[in-house]
């Protein structure tokens, strides 16, 4: 099915104080840094023994608990066994197809997000997308209950259609429902990357670096600092 382009438009200044704020925690920049530093390891040799520790590292950091689940086991095996897989998947991407061609992202989606959301005890859906976001940055967003209450917020703000909002949902009943809602996450995405320009794109990743410790600054993707973006105002609206 076709999907609509939708024009958005990110409030630049209310964007960057939302970066600042993420990065003011100490602790939050050093996940962060930690997360960010092994997963280059894993882009560069996708090594089975490097991704299930990735995992674990994900997992112990970014509190996700799968190992409350029992299911850490059975997801650093399935990822050992289906690493050639997912990397040959992962390389058929070109750096802007979140942006220009969001069908491709979900191609190489249906095929590799049930190496993880499949078989197990429980779905791990976000779990999954922040997994496989560090593995490519730039292609695959991260979904989480926060970013998605300020997602549609956002979205309510910029006057969307009802029938083009992200879901209000928690939970989901099988592997194809998480699929179908993650499709809503990459073409929010890909509309709202192609509404921001470079030198707005460059003014975001300047406050993401300038707002970190000059030890701990890596560099991003602009999806990453977004993502940062939407969860600050998730966490916002909580309070």
């Amino acid at each position: 099915m076709q999907r609509q382009a939708i024009e958005y438009k990110l409030p630049l200044a209310k964007a960057k104080e939302a970066i600042k704020e993420f990065n003011s925690e100490y602790e939050t920049m050093v996940s962060d840094y930690l997360v960010y530093q092994h997963f280059l390891k894993i882009k560069h040799t996708f090594d089975p023994e490097i991704v299930g520790a990735g995992a674990i590292l994900l997992d112990k950091l970014w509190n996700t608990n799968i190992q409350y689940s029992g299911d850490m086991k059975k997801i650093c095996r399935a990822l050992g066994e289906k690493c050639s897989f997912i990397e040959g998947e992962l390389k058929k991407l070109n750096e802007n197809d979140l942006k220009d061609h969001p069908e491709n992202i979900m191609d190489v989606v249906r095929k590799v997000f049930p190496v993880i959301l499949k078989d197990k005890k429980k779905r791990h859906y976000s779990f999954t997308t922040k997994f496989f976001h560090w593995c490519s940055p730039q292609h695959f967003p991260m979904v989480d209950l926060k970013a998605r209450k300020a997602i549609r917020n956002f979205q309510k703000e910029q006057l969307i259609a009802k029938q083009s909002l992200i879901r209000n949902q928690e939970s989901f009943d099988d592997c194809d429902d998480c699929l179908d809602d993650y499709e809503d996450w990459v073409y929010f995405y890909s509309n709202l990357l192609r509404g921001i320009s470079e030198g707005d794109e460059e003014s975001l990743k300047q406050a993401d670096r300038k707002s970190k410790y000059p030890r701990l600054v890596v560099q991003h993707s602009l999806l990453r600092i977004l993502d940062k973006v939407f969860w600050i105002w998730g966490y916002n609206q909580d309070e």
